[in-house]
């Protein structure tokens, strides 16, 4: 088993683990998720859908050079996603590289 990286904990590293039977790029996948509308309120107007998503597509843009910083010899794909529910950040390691 590989161990959590610094940004997860521990014991949500091996609840998941155990529950994804080991994948880590499901693991890094359901882990690495930065939903948006679980902390930040938006008014139930027309503009807020589009305002929010483009506020998670700028957390996405810095995000993709933390996991760099950190982790200089891995790739990660780091993206905005429009979800039912509200814009979603995420990041996982691209395969193939270094970890």
């Amino acid at each position: 088993m590989c161990a959590p990286g610094p940004f997860v904990r521990a014991r949500d590293f091996r609840l998941w683990y155990d529950e994804l039977k080991g994948d880590i790029p499901a693991i890094e996948a359901t882990l690495n998720e930065f939903r948006l509308w679980t902390y930040v309120d938006f008014d139930d107007d027309p503009a807020s859908p589009s305002n929010a998503l483009d506020l998670a597509r700028e957390i996405a843009r810095a995000w993709r050079l933390s996991p760099g910083d950190a982790f200089p010899d891995r790739a990660f794909d780091v993206r905005a996603t429009d979800t039912v529910d509200g814009p979603v950040v995420s990041f996982t390691r691209l395969p193939g590289t270094a970890g």
